[in-house]
């Protein structure tokens, strides 16, 4: 019997003593592995980068752990940067200050493709340009014809298997000259989940921007707009055609919900799509929180009423010649604004707009209507209307402009900062009305474009400013030939100035790009450049920014290549730096991108 028992403990102890054994080898595997892998891994990314891409690829610190995400590795990439060559030398595309991916643990051990099935970005910043010659610094990879033919014949050390993937705390930077758009996302956070290796996908997105801004030929469609998504698309992959269709979704600018319904299909050579938009549950006031003036001075107190209709759809075929068809409406109808603090509401909000086109090529049978815009406070008053036609071919412009305002009372109706006040009269009564083609052909009679724009005793205080800003009067005419500054009479601290001038081929600029043409009268008495140059003390004085690569501290001011401006100067003492410059006069001359100073 004791034998036996013996025996029993003696095997006993043999398999605690080889488990020990076997799992203190495992978990010195598990920390060994890594780092006999480390480098490869890493030599395996510049490689492929260095194949791939016109592009120059630096990195920081690599780590590479085994433990926390088994049985995959995980590969951290910290400080990675993907700088541009030529044109874009001193361009960051990509600056992530982590990327952390997971890798398949097998697929490194057998030397084969490298299986990645989750990305995952931390403060990544994206600055991506498009010039006006159409070269874009986001079109880097290396065509066939530029590569080596080992580098055409070898595949990828990497195939994508990905099921997560994830942007924290990103920035995106975008402009693209030929179109005049920009936008910039602040604080984007963005995560997507799905078998993305499956030929029909459950995808699921959510996406959430602290800030993002839209500009597009001068105009800000979205100014700091706050925006989350929560996204679920089925895709479908087949030999003939990528299927997007949208389930369930959300969407919130600011305080404006609204969704999307529909899908959007890739076929070889065009796409095709029938999206809709449905905004049946925002209100008024959810609205008025995309315009900055409303949604920055006191949006959670501000009291308002009024019926919204806001919908549309775009569906059709989209190639190199066709365009979808569109159908968007927005109406509001006896609407008002009122903030509790202040006496006086905004009455009588009426607008009704929109925009259709049937699809197809002719983009000239598009059409955009503002057939009301009405608002009343206090004696105030704004009526516009607008409607344009043709607007490939011969642009057809019908509007009528009026407004009544006394800026005083403002501050009646709308939230003023601290330190701010407008004083002041301003009139405008505007009717333009005409093609394109009569301008061209100097038929200013078929042409009626006339009015007046006043303005008059206006005071501009705020503390961000270090002097009051007053005009005196400025007086603006409106004709088929030209616009008219008839007068413009304005100081600001120990500085005064008058102007007069005209701008020609303000409709050829507006539907066509053409050039512009101005031609004004500088004339002042005194003009001290030391305090106009110092006119915003308090964002002066505040404490510089770190920059980067892609920032400097300031921008050179650009001047447009379709502008050609001549200002003919006579200024009677110039204070520059301390000193007193006498009777300076002769001409600046801005044409094809370049200011010149002629006669000084």
């Amino acid at each position: 019997m004791e034998k036996k028992e013996k025996k029993k403990k003696s095997l006993f102890r043999r398999i605690l003593k080889w488990s020990g054994i076997t799992l203190l080898l495992l978990i010195a595997a598990l920390i060994i592995i890594p780092i006999v892998f480390k480098n490869e891994i890493k030599e395996r990314v510049i490689k492929e980068v260095n194949k791939s891409l016109n592009a120059k690829l630096t990195m920081g610190e690599f780590d590479l752990t085994f433990i926390s995400t088994f049985p995959n590795m995980t590969v951290e990439l910290n400080d990675t940067k993907l700088q541009g060559i030529n044109e874009f030398k001193d361009v960051e595309l990509m600056n992530i200050k982590q990327f952390v991916a997971h890798v398949g643990f097998w697929s490194v051990v057998s030397g084969d493709q490298v299986e990645i099935d989750e990305i995952h970005l931390v403060e990544p910043t994206f600055d991506v340009r498009i010039l006006n010659s159409g070269l874009a610094n986001y079109d880097i990879v290396k065509p066939d014809s530029v590569k080596t033919p080992e580098e055409v014949a070898e595949p990828s050390n990497f195939k994508l298997s990905l099921k997560e993937y994830s942007i924290t705390k990103g920035n995106v930077k975008y402009k693209d000259e030929p179109s005049a758009m920009s936008m910039d996302i602040t604080n984007l956070t963005h995560v997507g989940t799905g078998d993305l290796t499956a030929d029909v996908i459950d995808f699921e997105t959510t996406t959430n921007m602290d800030q993002i801004t839209f500009d597009m030929d001068g105009v800000s469609y979205l100014t700091d707009v706050k925006t989350d998504v929560v996204m679920n698309i089925l895709m479908e992959f087949t030999d003939k055609s990528s299927k997007f269709t949208l389930k369930e979704n959300q969407f919130k600018l600011n305080a404006l919900d609204f969704s999307l319904d529909g899908f959007y299909e890739m076929f070889e050579g065009y796409d095709d799509m029938d999206l809709k938009l449905n905004a049946s549950k925002a209100s008024f006031k959810d609205f008025l929180s995309l315009i900055p003036a409303f949604y920055h001075t006191g949006y959670e107190s501000m009291v308002s009423k009024g019926n919204l209709e806001m919908g549309g759809f775009i569906k059709g075929k989209m190639d190199d010649k066709n365009m979808p068809g569109w159908d968007f409406q927005l109406g509001i109808d006896k609407a008002s604004i009122r903030y509790p603090d202040l006496p006086g509401s905004i009455t009588n909000i009426a607008v009704k707009a929109g925009s259709k086109f049937a699809g197809g090529e002719d983009m000239d049978k598009m059409t955009i209507d503002v057939d009301k815009f009405h608002a009343l406070f206090g004696g105030n008053s704004i009526d516009a209307n607008l409607k344009m036609r043709n607007p490939m071919t011969d642009p057809l412009l019908v509007s009528n402009i009026m407004a009544k305002m006394d800026l005083a009372t403002l501050k009646n109706f709308v939230p003023m900062a601290e330190g701010e006040s407008y004083n002041g009269k301003l009139d405008a009564d505007v009717h333009l009305d005409g093609r394109m083609s009569a301008l061209e052909r100097e038929d200013y009679e078929a042409f009626k474009a006339e009015g007046l724009l006043t303005l008059k005793n206006m005071l501009y205080k705020s503390k961000d400013l270090s002097n009051d800003v007053a005009i005196d009067e400025m007086i603006f005419r409106f004709s088929p030939k030209n616009l008219a500054l008839e007068k413009l009479i304005a100081k600001t601290g120990k500085s005064d100035f008058q102007m007069n001038g005209t701008i020609d081929n303000y409709m050829g600029y507006i539907f066509r790009d053409e050039l512009l043409k101005g031609n004004f009268n500088f004339m002042s008495k005194n003009i001290d450049l030391d305090e106009l140059m110092n006119l915003s003390p308090s964002s002066a004085a505040a404490e510089p920014a770190p920059t980067t690569a892609t920032e400097t501290t300031s921008e050179p001011l650009l001047i447009p290549n379709n502008v050609d401006f001549a200002l003919n100067t006579l200024i009677g003492n110039l204070h520059y730096n301390g000193f007193d410059i006498k009777n300076v006069s002769g001409d600046v001359k801005m044409k094809e991108e370049v200011a010149k100073l002629e006669g000084i």
